[in-house]
């Protein structure tokens, strides 16, 4: 089932779109692993940055 349309004698292809594409689900991957890197930059940046002493610790 492509997506053909019938005009007149001729045939026009019309592009299918969205999630459909083949090797689309890479291109959204992509996104959302930089989404996900952004975000846990930012929270790390803002939330995690000054929590240590400065010597690493085991936890005596």
């Amino acid at each position: 089932m492509d997506n053909t349309q019938e005009n007149g004698n001729e045939t026009v292809k019309q592009p299918s779109g969205g999630y459909g594409q083949k090797g689309g689900w890479k291109k959204w991957l992509l996104i959302y692993v930089v989404v996900a890197v952004v975000v846990y930059g930012v929270i790390y940046y803002f939330f995690m940055r000054d929590t240590g002493t400065g010597t690493p610790t085991i936890g005596y």
